[in-house]
């Protein structure tokens, strides 16, 4: 019975073997197909021959050292065995191989660094050394101490257990055993340590100086490590550093590595009872030199001399820092200049910032993406997951859009409705886009729409061909398509219209062995049993665009807001990715470990075949460049970057966050200027839907200060620390032929200029807009104020600040005022060209209108004019009082308007 019951046990761990190997096996075989479907086997086989590579070479000269040293032991002691020896470097090798199984990366960037063309100026080296040379070799080291340190204490364990390293004899003792051993002597003299093997004695010593070179290995990475100290006023090496540790540190290297020598020829030498004296003394002196070179002597000069004169002695290193810094982070970059505020707006200035004008950004993207599922979701199973800004030429001209792509969300489905035929195989993707103007407003305050509906309308400069999305931002699961099975399409009226997957793309699901893999793979029975899936049927899984990128570049970092456009009767999606470092030198980090990034790479995916390209913009990256050594053919030059793909860069806002948070801060280049923070910027506030926030960098197209044209920026202004005027801004080019210049603009010191916050009090304390807001705010419905945004007008400066009006009913947010203000005074419109009117002086009747906030004000307007449309105003005036009454404020702003028309034909007569 034990012995069937042993075979039924042996089986058990045989069947759980195979299972583990075949989940093992059904992921890998998946993913090899995955990548081959997107053309990209040649980074799953890099990726796959790096890892082993790495894990052999740890595994072998582990295994080596230390089945060489137990092997070695063999000859003095009987306490190792052959197979005992080996076993325990193999699981030593192992240990090191799944330990360096992550560091794949790290050898790949060792062995195709791209040299930085910028040296350290401490040790001249380039910066390559220390972002792709030294992580490699710091773990290197990790690893050396720990197989060296542990070798060492095994070995002299098993002498000292074994009596071949020492004996406790007395000075002068005699033998008393038959055999002359020490356990037989007389017991007189004092008690001493005495070699018994010379072998044993050479080994231990051999393995204590290989333990001295990892410990100056250790000392010479502290010593490259000054590089990013902080232990002066800035990161990286300051004047104690220079002048105090790294003089120590550079005594014991050499020290260590003498230290080995003398003890390795201690070992070579005849047995002498002093020898292991010798060796702790040496142990010992080591010790209270390292102390004092490492922490006594820098203090004292930190102490003694930086401290009363910081500035004096620290001002080259903050130098470094501060050109390092901002060679990092792309600031070294920015052009610099200073614009001179002179006067308020002008006619004149308007009529010369027309191209700026026609793209001001009215709309925000929250009350636009509520607006947009309001009115173009159409179906619950649809979903806006975001609003993304771009341009386009439409009819010639360049237009501002915000677009949103209409994705298929299967969670939205009645539950009765989630089966699985539902969510695998028939509601597979999203349909279509919605897209509106920037800046238009269409009736009772809603959008324009430029594309929208199901089938999408749109001009022809934004058709869109291919509508379907089945690679997207809400598309998380995985589906079967080309199956027998129709595949919804879209809603018309009371039916469905379907459609069949026409692309090469997805994974051919085959006969068994196939659908065998992936049924094990999402552990889902039904792949296997489903007569709807044929040998032609396709697998399209990781359909999330981040987790697509991620999975094929998982290197590289990307920005947190992939956006989509239409190019090519297609729907596109673009995702920045950014290379980045934590080890350049003397660069200050961004949060807790970032100092350096670029935005050198864009990936395209398009939203029906799920193809990804990834594009190098920035060949003058030395990251990048190196990333392409160990991935060639992953990348692609920018050079061929379809043209239709090229207009719609636009540079990341990620990352301009992180820029414009530096540059607040090193902006300032004078070390003296820098040490005392005397010209320290931050980012300014807004009120924002009823609350304070800082305001966000926000893409405009504008025409920079002494440009000839418009550009498409990314902008923000910026304030003195503490204070709410404003200083300065930083835009940045999406342009393709100037993609990534930055412009920085100083306004002086010659005149304050207001910022968001100031202007958002101006409009607070205007009695006009007060009214009105107060008027508006009242129970049923509320005032959304939208983003204040700043435009630079020859010589003057815009203030744009939206008003939204929703009702808690319905939330449809809708664009009821546009707020204008010089920074001399804030006027209100119905709209932009009407605000602008007010703001230069060229108020009619219409404009009054716009600007009346009550009941009591349209009535005294009324009365004051007289003629044969007054009864007619007077007839709107009450209607409008009466829906206000009733709460309806979209009828009330309505009749409001009929009214502005009528004041205006009155007014026209009366000239």
């Amino acid at each position: 019975m034990s012995r069937v019951s042993g075979w039924v046990k042996a089986l058990i761990v045989v069947l759980i073997v195979l299972a583990l190997a075949w989940n093992t096996l059904a992921v890998i075989v998946t993913e090899h197909l995955w990548y081959a479907d997107l053309g990209y086997l040649g980074v799953f086989w890099k990726r796959a021959e790096a890892r082993v590579i790495v894990c052999i070479a740890a595994f072998a000269v582990t295994f080596a050292f230390v089945a060489i040293n137990l092997l070695a032991t063999k000859a003095v002691s009987r306490l190792v065995s052959t197979r005992s020896a080996l076993v325990v470097a193999t699981v030593a090798g192992f240990l090191a191989a799944v330990a360096s199984y992550g560091s794949w990366m790290e050898f790949q960037q060792f062995i195709h660094a791209t040299s930085f063309g910028k040296p350290d100026p401490i040790f001249g080296r380039d910066i390559s050394f220390y972002v792709f040379r030294l992580p490699i070799i710091r773990q290197i080291y990790a690893g050396s101490r720990w197989v060296v340190g542990l070798t060492a204490a095994s070995i002299m364990l098993i002498y000292l257990v074994s009596g071949a390293l020492v004996r406790f004899g007395r000075e002068g003792a005699e033998p008393g055993g038959p055999d002359g051993t020490a356990f037989g002597r007389r017991k007189r003299g004092r008690i001493v340590l005495e070699p018994i093997d010379a072998r044993a004695k050479l080994h231990v010593c051999v393995l204590l100086g290989i333990g001295l070179c990892v410990i100056a290995l250790g000392y010479a990475l502290s010593m490259w490590g000054l590089v990013y100290s902080t232990r002066g006023v800035v990161v990286g090496a300051s004047y104690a550093d220079v002048h105090g540790t790294l003089p120590g540190l550079r005594l014991l290297i050499w020290l260590m590595l003498a230290s080995a020598v003398f003890i390795i020829g201690t070992g070579l030498r005849a047995a002498s009872t002093r020898t292991w004296v010798v060796v702790c003394i040496t142990f010992v002196v080591l010790l209270g030199v390292s102390f004092f070179a490492i922490d006594v002597y820098p203090g004292m000069i930190q102490k003694l001399y930086v401290t009363p004169n910081e500035l004096v002695a620290e001002r080259e290193y903050i130098g470094h820092n501060i050109d390092f810094t901002r060679s990092a982070f792309g600031l070294d970059r920015v052009e610099e200049s200073e614009y001179v505020v002179t006067e308020g707006i002008t006619q004149a200035k308007l009529e010369g910032a027309a191209d700026t004008l026609a793209n001001v950004r009215l709309w925000d993207w929250e009350p636009l993406l509520a607006t947009f599922e309001q009115l173009q979701e159409m179906r619950l199973y649809y979903h806006f997951a975001d609003i993304d800004i771009g341009r386009y030429t439409i009819d010639g001209k360049t237009t501002q859009v915000m677009l949103s792509a209409r994705e298929m969300d299967v969670s939205r489905l009645p539950s009765q409705a989630q089966t699985w035929v539902n969510t695998r195989l028939k509601y597979t993707h999203g349909y279509g886009a919605c897209a509106s103007p920037v800046n238009e407003i269409g009736q009772d305050g809603l959008p324009t729409f430029l594309v929208g509906d199901i089938p999408p309308r749109s001009p022809a400069d934004m058709q869109l061909d291919r509508p379907q999305i089945y690679f997207g931002e809400l598309t998380g699961d995985w589906v079967i398509v080309n199956t027998r099975a129709e595949e919804f399409d879209y809603p018309v009226g009371d039916s469905n219209e379907y459609s069949r997957y026409d692309a090469d793309s997805g994974i051919r699901m085959g006969y068994l062995f196939r659908r065998l893999l992936f049924a094990t793979r999402f552990n889902d029975s039904k792949i296997m049993f489903s007569r709807d899936i044929t040998p032609d049927s396709q697998m399209l899984f990781a359909r999330d665009i981040r987790e697509r990128v991620r999975r094929i570049a998982p290197f590289l970092q990307y920005d947190g807001d992939p956006y989509a456009f239409i190019a090519d009767g297609r729907l596109m999606w673009l995702i920045d990715g950014m290379t980045t470092s934590t080890a350049y030198p003397y660069a200050e980090r961004f949060g807790d470990h970032l100092n350096y990034i670029r935005n050198s790479v864009k990936v395209s995916i398009d939203a029906y075949t799920g193809e990804v390209s990834f594009y190098i913009i920035d060949p003058e990256d030395p990251v990048a460049a190196t990333y392409a050594k160990v991935f060639p053919g992953l990348f692609r030059p920018a050079s061929e970057m379809p043209e239709s793909i090229r207009q719609h860069l636009r540079y990341p806002e990620d990352l301009f966050k992180i820029q414009t948070r530096m540059y607040a801060m090193y902006h300032m280049t004078d070390p003296e200027v820098f040490y005392n923070k005397e010209d320290l910027w931050g980012l300014p506030r807004e009120i924002y839907k009823g609350q304070q926030q800082e305001v966000s960098p926000y893409y405009v197209n504008m025409q920079l200060p002494g440009e000839p044209g418009v550009s498409f920026v990314l902008f923000t202004p910026f304030t003195p620390s503490r204070k709410d005027n404003m200083v300065a801004w930083l835009a940045v080019s999406s342009d393709a032929d100037e993609y990534g210049r930055m412009v920085a603009v100083n306004f002086g010191k010659q005149r304050v200029v207001f910022g968001p916050m100031q202007i958002e009090a101006q409009i607070d304390q205007d009695a006009e807009i007060s009214k009105m807001l107060s008027l508006w705010n009242q129970s049923g419905s509320s005032v959304i104020r939208g983003n204040l945004l700043v435009y630079p007008i020859d010589g003057s400066i815009l203030y744009v600040e939206p008003l939204f009006l929703a009702a808690q009913a319905s939330q449809l947010p809708q664009l009821k005022r546009v707020i204008v203000s010089d920074g001399t005074r804030v006027e209100i419109g119905p709209d932009l060209p009407e605000a602008l009117g007010a703001l230069v002086g060229r108020r009619t009747s219409t404009d009054m209108s716009a600007g009346i906030g009550t009941p009591d004000q349209m009535g005294e307007a009324v009365d004051r004019l007289a003629g044969p449309s007054a009864g007619a105003a007077l007839d709107l005036y009450r209607k409008a009082q009466e829906r206000l009454r009733e709460g309806d404020l979209a009828g009330y702003d309505r009749f409001q308007r009929q009214l502005e028309q009528v004041l205006k034909s009155m007014a026209d007569e009366e000239e």
